[in-house]
């Protein structure tokens, strides 16, 4: 069983260099796919690389680096995104409990350091309602309570920031639907593996770092816009 970690970078190799998953070549095959290019490469030779010719969606970098991965079925595919800050040991416990509890799909606690708060990386089922509500900051709906999330076995859906996946289960998803450019399609996702009987294991014990920007809530930025559009096809197709 092998361990590929999969990074899209949008011209963040200084970020990934302060990020010590990067040292973990013995346990984990790492690549990352970069989206901006940059005036010169600076990622370890060990680290798989590749530049991307145009700029391609999410889930598009990532469905791309696991063709060219070709993992086993039970290898794991791990979906990171540049700005998470973990261990090589946080990750091994975490597939490891995975492994011993027979999950296939797994997600750690996000912790954002900036704010001093958990950076809600799983959520219930995602309501239009409440989704709307999210954007005008009214979020609790859309979150689990602080008595819910400590007794959290399986989420809804969980953040793309961090998630870890058998090769075999993504597969048989087909992967990410890359009609969504950004935002959305990890919901997507963990929607179309429940509907395979398969839940996101969260593990609260986890805990790595996503001091995340959080640009989807500036109104009518590109990114409030794409998660915009996402939204509409999620529910309305």
């Amino acid at each position: 069983m092998k361990t590929y970690i999969s990074i899209v970078s949008h011209g963040h190799q200084q970020m990934l260099l302060e990020n010590s998953l990067l040292a973990a070549f013995g346990d984990f095959r790492i690549f990352v796919r970069e989206n901006i290019p940059e005036s010169d490469r600076r990622v370890p030779d060990d680290v798989s690389y590749t530049l991307n010719l145009r700029r391609a969606g999410f889930g598009s970098n990532h469905n791309k680096t696991f063709e060219t991965v070709q993992p086993d079925p039970e290898d794991w595919f791990v979906i990171c995104n540049p700005d998470i800050i973990a261990t090589p040991e946080q990750v091994r416990q975490l597939l490891y409990q995975a492994e011993a509890e027979g999950f296939e799909f797994a997600a750690p606690m996000l912790w954002n350091n900036k704010t001093d708060r958990f950076d809600h990386n799983v959520r219930p089922r995602v309501q239009l309602l409440s989704l709307m509500l999210s954007f005008i900051g009214i979020s609790g709906p859309s979150r689990y309570t602080a008595d819910q999330l400590e007794k959290l076995q399986t989420s809804d859906w969980a953040s793309g920031a961090f998630l870890a996946i058998k090769a075999g289960l993504f597969r048989k998803l087909g992967g990410f639907d890359e009609r969504y450019f950004m935002y959305m399609e990890d919901v997507d996702l963990c929607k179309r593996a429940e509907a395979l009987g398969v839940r996101v294991r969260y593990f609260g014990n986890v805990r790595m770092i996503h001091n995340a920007a959080r640009d989807n809530r500036k109104f009518f930025s590109r990114s409030f816009l794409h998660h915009l559009r996402s939204a509409l096809r999620f529910f309305l197709f």
